[in-house]
């Protein structure tokens, strides 16, 4: 009689959905990116996620946020929550009026869920250089990867406030 009582049970379990992943950011959460760029420029910005984030089928985040500008950042995580990109992008005008856009992205390993900070690589540029890094990444393994990114950025930190 066990027997009986204990299968619509186990059937009853295993038809039910499963939860899905807990988003590692929320809307509103702020994060702090601060750091030196290569050429020794000192960098702080605030950056606010704007909604729920979108996750991958590889189960990777991805969130919209403001940053130096209303909607002009982005910020992955990975599903493992060891990687975390942070991107800024903004206008600057230079000596002769024109507009150029600059992107700044940190590179960051943190620690695993529930992270508080993240160290990693920070790099600047306009939307060209960071084709031709993404090129020469692509063609890379992991360590000569990092070596590439590494040679090419400064360093940076990003705290969850």
């Amino acid at each position: 009689m066990k027997r009986l009582l204990l299968l619509p049970t186990l059937l009853l379990a295993a038809c039910a959905p499963m939860a899905a992943p807990a988003s590692p950011l929320a809307p509103g959460d702020v994060l702090t990116l601060t750091g030196t760029t290569k050429g020794k420029e000192a960098v702080n910005v605030t950056l606010t996620v704007r909604g729920k984030g979108e996750r991958d089928r590889d189960g990777d985040w991805e969130y919209g946020a403001d940053g130096a500008e209303s909607d002009s950042a982005l910020i992955y995580v990975d599903g493992e929550e060891d990687f975390v990109v942070a991107l800024d992008s903004s206008e600057i005008l230079d000596d002769g009026g024109t507009r150029h856009e600059t992107i700044l992205a940190c590179f960051a390993s943190p620690s695993g869920p529930g992270w508080r900070t993240a160290e990693g690589y920070l790099v600047q540029g306009d939307k060209t250089s960071f084709e031709i890094l993404g090129q020469r990444l692509k063609g890379q393994s992991g360590l000569a990867g990092l070596r590439t990114l590494s040679e090419n950025a400064g360093d940076c930190l990003i705290t969850r406030k």
